[in-house]
């Protein structure tokens, strides 16, 4: 029985996260399925879920490399537009606890979306969203996390791993998915008070009042992090004593 089957013969103990499940082989890209589907007429709390995707993308156009046997999933939501600016906060939040809970391994959150242990890198999200005439319409969340590796990619900016290198036993992917989901589904049912969740994922992050270098495109940054606002947006004040504000980049190094 493969781990889909596994996750709905187990149930998940959700309100809306789930409530269709697509399950494939191989796609393009678990989000392309999605946005196919949600232009269909799909009901929020689709999920698609791939055992590979020949086509998958990372923040800023990047290729997400993929092969069996690791997790990648995309989710529908139509939330408001008014706390757009939560959802991945959120999230991420509901990652890390579902990884935690599912495998004992403590992950932290790297601004702004980056799931890492040991400043290893094990995960990414991504969210998309389409508009119409100036109305959200809905949000793509993809998802995915290492779980084993034939080979770690090489990166510039940080290494690339793989939960089974951390964890004591061999995850349970239909486990660790069902963590996620049920994570998901409670939070999501919260968005409309936002607060209590930034301040959660600023307390996560850890990284106001540190120092970095950042890289920003083909810039790059150092300074001390002042805050993290209510949209998510990176406040960095460099050696001149001028504050940039950032909403996406690369932590490249945090000094004490």
């Amino acid at each position: 029985m493969d781990y889909v089957s596994q996750l709905v013969k187990n149930g998940i103990r959700t309100k809306i996260i789930g409530n269709q499940i697509h399950y494939y082989e191989t796609v393009g890209s678990t989000m392309d399925e999605v946005h196919g589907l949600a232009k269909a007429g799909c009901l929020e709390g689709l999920i698609v879920i791939a055992e590979n995707q020949i086509a998958g993308r990372g923040r800023t156009g990047r290729n997400w490399m993929s092969e069996p046997g690791n997790l990648l999933f995309s989710v529908l939501l139509k939330p408001s537009v008014d706390y757009i600016s939560v959802l991945q906060p959120m999230i991420a939040i509901c990652v890390a606890k579902g990884i935690n809970s599912a495998t004992n391994v403590k992950v932290d959150l790297k601004w702004p979306n980056d799931l890492m242990i040991e400043s290893n890198k094990i995960g990414g999200i991504l969210l998309e969203s389409s508009v119409r005439d100036n109305i959200l319409e809905y949000v793509v969340v993809g998802i995915g996390l290492n779980l084993k590796l034939s080979e770690k990619p090489s990166n510039e900016n940080y290494y690339i791993s793989d939960l089974n290198t951390f964890s004591d036993n061999a995850v349970n992917r239909s486990e660790l998915l069902k963590e996620i989901l049920e994570n998901l589904d409670s939070y999501y049912s919260r968005i409309n008070d936002p607060s209590p969740i930034f301040e959660e994922w600023k307390n996560l992050l850890g990284i106001v009042g540190s120092h970095i270098r950042f890289s920003s495109g083909e810039e790059k940054h150092e300074g001390e992090v002042i805050y993290i606002d209510g949209n998510g947006s990176l406040g960095l004040k460099e050696a001149s004593g001028q504050v940039k504000e950032f909403m996406t980049g690369d932590i490249l190094e945090v000094y004490e």
